[in-house]
């Protein structure tokens, strides 16, 4: 996806379905349990990302939520999913 230097303006006005990594990559930051850090994403949507989010990652999510503090952040757990207008 980053390749495509004008990815954000050819997204304009259009519906995109996203899950797991391709939300990641669309959020402005994002939480990787495999990487076991927050990692700045594409900054398409202006979110913070956490998916498959189970209880017990307290702290993980802390650390996601003092990223731009400004930013909705948006936690989903296994089959959950959530509309964003941006």
């Amino acid at each position: 996806m980053g390749n495509y230097p004008n990815l954000k303006e050819l997204l304009e006005n259009k519906t995109v379905g996203a899950i797991s990594a391709g939300a990641n990559a669309l959020s402005e930051h994002y939480y990787s349990r495999k990487g076991n850090r927050v990692i700045e994403g594409l900054g398409i949507i202006p979110i913070k990302a956490f998916m498959h989010y189970e209880e017990g990652f307290d702290n993980e999510l802390k650390s996601l939520e003092e990223v731009y503090s400004d930013k909705e952040l948006i936690k989903l757990s296994e089959g959950e999913f959530r509309k964003v207008v941006s």
